[in-house]
């Protein structure tokens, strides 16, 4: 995640500056993967191939997204493609899945570094309408308002929290 954060900040500083150096930005888009406490093997599988993803092994990464059908390992299939043919298939997802920020947020990723900068904050937008309350609508919205603080607060409670719960794994302290 922290890795996922720091490469939209750069783009988010790219976007500031208004970089484009006419085609495309290098390298290949950043990818946000939200898949919160879950521990099932899908999730270990897609935070792998985030981790490759993010250090460039995107062949690696790839073999690891193509085994799944979820709309985040479709996203991640994609990026570890770019860019042949990340836009096209980011397009056909965004239009099975309209209200997925994630899709929007990623199209809008592409669209960036394609230099197609209007249609990517179209996508941020809409990342942010359709689903204002994901990481991908605070990931938007830090693309869409470089000069603005990234990211949510950090909540702090002002209370310990009882040691029972200190002692389970995160997805039984959610419960």
């Amino acid at each position: 995640f922290a890795v996922a954060a720091a490469a939209v900040a750069v783009a988010a500083g790219v976007l500031a500056r208004g970089d484009d150096d006419g085609g495309g930005r290098k390298g290949a888009p950043p990818l946000v993967l939200d898949l919160g406490v879950r521990t099932d093997p899908e999730a270990r599988d897609l935070r792998r191939a985030g981790v490759l993803y993010a250090h460039g092994n995107r062949d690696d990464a790839a073999r690891i997204f193509q085994r799944y059908r979820s709309v985040q390992a479709r996203i991640g299939l994609a990026l570890a493609r770019w860019p042949r043919g990340t836009q096209g298939r980011l397009e056909q997802l965004s239009a099975l899945q309209p209200q997925s920020g994630a899709v929007r947020l990623h199209l809008g990723l592409a669209y960036f570094w394609a230099g197609r900068d209007a249609e990517a904050a179209g996508e941020w937008r809409a990342a942010r309408q359709v689903e204002p309350d994901s990481i991908f609508a605070v990931r938007a919205g830090d693309l869409l308002y470089p000069g603005q603080a990234p990211g949510l607060p950090t909540f702090v409670p002002g209370f310990e929290s009882p040691a029972a719960l200190d002692r389970l794994q995160p997805p039984a302290q959610l419960a």
